[in-house]
């Protein structure tokens, strides 16, 4: 259960890979040098 519905193992793992996929694509990126 997620949130009160069931999801299902699939469900799930969509569930979670969207919430991840929409913080990397929301968060701070900065350019980093090597020396």
């Amino acid at each position: 259960y997620f949130g009160g519905i069931e999801l299902g193992t699939g469900g799930l793992v969509r569930a979670y890979g969207g919430v991840a996929a929409d913080c990397l694509r929301d968060a701070p990126t900065s350019l980093v040098k090597a020396k």
